[in-house]
């Protein structure tokens, strides 16, 4: 969405609530894209329409889990219709990765290869859409699981910036 396809504009889309998240994800944690976040999405709209956050205001959250952790090489797990997956596997200097699986369906599961030098580690949904944790195999790989019709973003529960999610603050119009 944008400021001439947001409603009561001349262009006005109607995008599916669910999708948005879907979306953000696609745009913003795969290596291919190229993040454009509309400021409604993330500071809501305000006057005679007025629209919360978009995501349930986890837009924020997305941007940051793109700045600390989807770095490195890309794996794509796009092996079913309704439920797909990525993971990004960190660099030398960013080491954490991340991976993101999300269904467009039914909760759904996706086993993923995060790296052999997360073996043991213990990963949690950044967007805490998906509660309780995996623990990363020997051989580097993790059974990832997501909501229905949403996604999760899965990091090490210890990654540096870990504490950074879920205090964004979207009211900038307080005085």
């Amino acid at each position: 969405m944008n400021h001439d396809t947001q409603p009561y504009q001349a262009l006005a889309a109607d995008i599916q609530p669910f999708f948005k998240p879907l979306a953000y994800a696609l745009i913003l944690l795969r290596a291919e894209g190229y993040p454009c976040v509309f400021y409604g999405d993330i500071y809501g709209i305000k006057g005679d329409h007025p629209y919360p956050p978009s995501c349930g205001g986890k837009v924020p959250d997305m941007c940051l889990a793109r700045k600390l952790y989807a770095y490195g090489e890309q794996r794509d797990y796009f092996d079913y219709p309704h439920c797909i997956g990525w993971t990004r596997l960190g660099t030398r200097d960013r080491p954490f990765g991340l991976a993101c699986v999300m269904s467009n369906a039914e909760p759904n599961k996706k086993w993923m290869y995060v790296g052999l030098e997360h073996k043991g580690e213990v990963w949690t949904d950044v967007l805490d859409w998906e509660q309780g944790q995996i623990t990363i195999n020997q051989d580097g790989w993790g059974c990832f699981i997501c909501p229905g019709r949403s996604l999760a973003v899965w990091v090490n529960r210890q990654a540096e910036g870990r504490d950074r999610f879920g205090r964004f603050d979207e009211d900038i119009y307080k005085g």
